[in-house]
């Protein structure tokens, strides 16, 4: 079967903004943030983006440049992978997603908003706006994109022997009946095609470098390439309102 992406942009993607998932770090005695949801509350993500004036999300003369993500201190020593991968579903919340072999992290190349681009492994952004592309929102079997709210994709026939040119990209969200291609789970650390639970995803070549491809591979017990974690991002935010229900066609 041949499960092909086009490469119109999606009409019903608002311009993802940076206020929908406005979360500062900060230490666990650090007080709370009231006024994230109350930021929340005030900007319509709706609103014509050519006359919507964005936050400053400059960080001043802090000295570590570290954002949008409550960072777990045992990461230097990635024992977080070894809790994550025991995770037995996705996260409800905002959450990267991890490679075991290389820890870096899934991206859009590029940061594009555009249907069809392909998903990559890159290091994890730490800046901002800048790591919306990076986070990711588990809905209803679809992995949506905070930035360009598309959603996981398998462009390509998904038969044995045309796997090698099957590409992971993101796409505008199918009706769930047609979405074969679209709806995945996770299982033992592995994310799997939940029409074909023995495809999974993988890392191009096993390679750890900057850009390198996301594909879909039969399940290899031995590939660690294959092992995935979460890394969920302590955020206010609204579920609905990301997602756009109610506002548009797109998510009803």
């Amino acid at each position: 079967m041949d499960f092909t992406g086009g490469l119109d942009d999606n009409p019903w993607a608002p311009t993802a903004t940076a206020a929908e998932i406005n979360v500062l770090q900060r230490k666990p005695d650090s007080p709370p943030l009231e006024h994230i949801s109350q930021d929340l509350d005030m900007f319509d993500p709706w609103a014509d983006p050519t006359r919507a004036q964005l936050p400053d999300f400059s960080l001043g003369q802090r000295p570590e440049s570290k954002v949008d993500i409550d960072y777990r201190e045992e990461e230097e020593t990635h024992d977080v992978v070894a809790k994550d991968t025991e995770v037995a579903d996705f996260p409800n919340g905002l959450f990267y997603i991890r490679s075991v072999l290389s820890h870096k992290v899934l991206d859009v190349r590029g940061g594009s908003k555009k249907a069809d681009t392909q998903i990559v492994l890159w290091s994890q952004k730490k800046d901002g706006i800048q790591t919306q592309n990076q986070l990711w929102l588990y809905h209803e079997g679809f992995v949506v994109n905070v930035n360009s709210r598309l959603v996981l994709d398998i462009r390509g026939s998904l038969s044995p022997n045309d796997l090698d040119t099957a590409k992971i990209i993101q796409y505008n969200r199918k009706e769930k009946e047609e979405a074969h291609n679209q709806l995945f789970a996770f299982d033992e650390g592995r994310i799997y095609c939940q029409a074909k639970p023995h495809l999974v995803l993988d890392v191009a070549d096993k390679a750890s470098d900057e850009g390198v491809e996301v594909i879909i591979n039969e399940r290899d017990d031995d590939r660690v390439s294959q092992i995935w974690s979460f890394e969920e991002v302590q955020a206010s935010f609204d579920k609905e309102k990301l997602l756009g229900v109610g506002k548009s066609h797109w998510w009803k």
